[in-house]
């Protein structure tokens, strides 16, 4: 009796009273056609007879690591983004198979996961990475449930865990460190990524296609994103329209095209995340900012709409959260939003009629239009007046969500 490969399948060997048999695994792995291999043994040990065999009664009940290689690959590679993918494999390699390995998946009771949530935070894993860790096995074993290979999911608890406070600039700092930026694309992109909030993998993924400057409102339409030389859909897997400011519009205009599609190439290609960051860091350097991503860009838009008053679901579809929580976070309180709100105490005697824009809480007042604009402008390389962002909140800025 041997354990072999042929093709993409995994077989059991059986020379039986004379005659060669080669049966199919039910769990198509190396592990799981050995411990089929072991199940016929104890069969035909006990029974005697091979055409009585039913290979489905024989499959053994799967461990975490035979059950995990099946996940992947027909779910998690079919199902998820390859950016997903390696994030699960890479968690299954780094904390769930070396803690699981050898468990079942009926033994991954709520116990054993109390046990893997000790030792990981004994080895220092903080708790957001912690949960993540967790949010993982929880969904490996959701599908073992769908799939019949659990009876019952055990409780999985996440950890709490403080929230690092959002890292943004002000919107003269956003010009600053453009300003600062090497010549060639750089500066565009800086500010491009700050004054409409686009996340780095739409970024460069932009075409000339997107970009609708003869069309009113002037906007762009982020539908595509590009991680680790792929390119596909956005992270929420859905498009979205961003009307533009003025000092968008002219910097596009001014931006030289190349025959690449992209509006930011690299060698015609793709620009590397590695190149774009270090040149980013550069620029924060030669502009005194420190804590500078490409990400802090994206707070910064989100952060400046809820600072000038922009109403929090308008901000989300502008930014493409797909939840509200997600842009509550983004456009935290800042101290001069609380000394707003507490000098409306002392303005309650004042009998103002309900359409009053003032103390909407960034909510509409009834009777107002469902957006409105917010004006001002920016002139680059060197402004000249405080700077404010400018976009037109129109009743069609949302398209494509």
């Amino acid at each position: 009796m041997s354990v072999r490969r042929f093709g993409k399948s995994w077989y059991v060997d059986i020379t039986w009273r004379g005659k060669r048999n080669r049966i199919r695994s039910p769990d198509n792995t190396a592990s799981g056609a050995r411990i089929f291999e072991q199940n016929i043994r104890l069969a035909l040990r006990e029974g005697g007879n091979l055409k009585r065999l039913d290979p489905r009664e024989l499959e053994a009940e799967p461990t975490f690591r035979a059950f995990a290689e099946r996940w992947m690959r027909d779910y998690v590679e079919v199902n998820n983004k390859p950016s997903e993918v390696r994030t699960k494999r890479s968690i299954l390699r780094v904390a769930l198979l070396p803690s699981f390995d050898r468990n079942t998946l009926r033994e991954i009771d709520a116990a054993a996961v109390e046990r893997f949530k000790a030792s990981q935070l004994r080895r220092g894993v903080g708790a957001k990475t912690l949960n993540n860790y967790l949010a993982v096995l929880r969904r490996a074993l959701v599908i073992a449930q769908e799939w019949g290979l659990l009876d019952r999911l055990p409780k999985i608890r996440p950890l709490p865990f403080a929230e690092k406070p959002i890292t943004s600039l002000r919107l003269d700092e956003a010009y600053r460190l453009a300003n600062a930026a090497a010549p060639g694309p750089w500066r565009a992109m800086i500010l491009l990524a700050a004054l409409t909030g686009v996340r780095y993998d739409e970024l460069i993924a932009l075409q000339w296609e997107d970009v609708r400057l003869t069309e009113t409102p002037a906007r762009l339409v982020v539908s595509r994103g590009a991680v680790r030389g792929v390119v596909g859909s956005t992270k929420t897997y859905r498009a979205r329209s961003i009307p533009l400011p003025p000092d968008a519009i002219r910097l596009l205009k001014e931006h030289p095209r190349g025959p690449s599609p992209l509006v930011f190439a690299r060698g015609g290609g793709l620009m590397p995340h590695t190149t774009a960051c270090r040149w980013l860091q550069k620029a924060a350097r030669a502009a005194g900012l420190t804590g500078v991503g490409w990400h802090v860009l994206r707070h910064t838009y989100v952060t400046e709409l809820g600072k000038r008053g922009a109403p929090l679901h308008t901000v989300q579809r502008l930014a493409g959260h797909s939840n509200i929580q997600t842009t509550m976070r983004y456009a935290h309180v800042t101290p001069e939003m609380l000394a707003t709100a507490v000098m409306l105490l002392e303005e309650q005697h004042d009998p103002s009629p309900i359409s009053s824009p003032r103390a909407t809480g960034g909510q509409e007042p009834i009777g107002e239009p469902a957006f409105r604009p917010v004006v001002a402008s920016h002139s680059l390389p060197q402004p000249t007046q405080e700077s404010h962002l400018s976009v037109a909140l129109s009743d069609g800025c949302g398209g494509g969500i």
